[in-house]
């Protein structure tokens, strides 16, 4: 009698110390999963706007807007390159972006004499320079936002690679891949 006694006293007091670990668990995934669908909501919103940054630039630098009528033809691409070499307080050409768009100026990247990048926008058919920008516009910005949310590179990469993963990890027509990506296998293509 007295071992079905002690029997019951035990069998009694495991479910009470398992209610217990549960309960932490609990707290614990609830507490993570709230920071953890935070910061998945923040790089899914960065990533749309990143999506629309061409159109979000073009909204606000009304010398990248071109009248799609006004371009005729093949995109100049000498002609902008000597308009963009000559325009005053250029130092050295870096790279021309083709027009996303019929209504977009092509992008010159460029360096002025200390050293700083900055854009110059030229119109693809005529070559004539409409103006300038600073070479961090909203494209900038929002892409590094998502990409390493404006940390060092080395630091900010590996935080935002970490939560791809999850995402782009699945199989079938989500990512349009039929392999599995591994975090090794993302932290090796960043490595190449």
């Amino acid at each position: 009698m007295e071992l079905a006694r002690t029997s019951a006293r035990v069998a009694s007091a495991r479910p009470a110390t398992k209610r217990k670990a549960s309960r932490v668990w609990w707290a614990v995934h609830q507490w993570v999963g709230l920071k953890l669908s935070l910061f998945m909501a923040f790089i899914m919103f960065t990533g749309t706007l990143a999506v629309v940054s061409h159109e979000i630039d073009w909204a606000l630098q009304s010398s990248l807007r071109v009248a799609p009528a006004s371009v005729a033809g093949p995109i100049d691409w000498p002609g902008i390159a000597t308009n963009a070499a000559s325009h005053p307080g250029v130092a050295k050409v870096w790279s021309m972006e083709a027009p996303v768009a019929s209504a977009f100026a092509v992008k010159v990247m460029v360096e002025d004499r200390d050293g700083d990048l900055f854009y110059l926008h030229a119109h693809p058919t005529t070559a004539e320079i409409q103006g300038e920008a600073p070479w961090a516009g909203a494209q900038r910005i929002l892409r590094n936002l998502h990409r390493h949310l404006n940390l060092p590179t080395r630091i900010g990469v590996p935080i935002g690679v970490q939560s791809g993963p999850p995402i782009g990890a699945q199989k079938g027509p989500l990512c349009g891949c039929e392999d599995r990506l591994t975090l090794g296998a993302v932290f090796a293509l960043l490595a190449a």
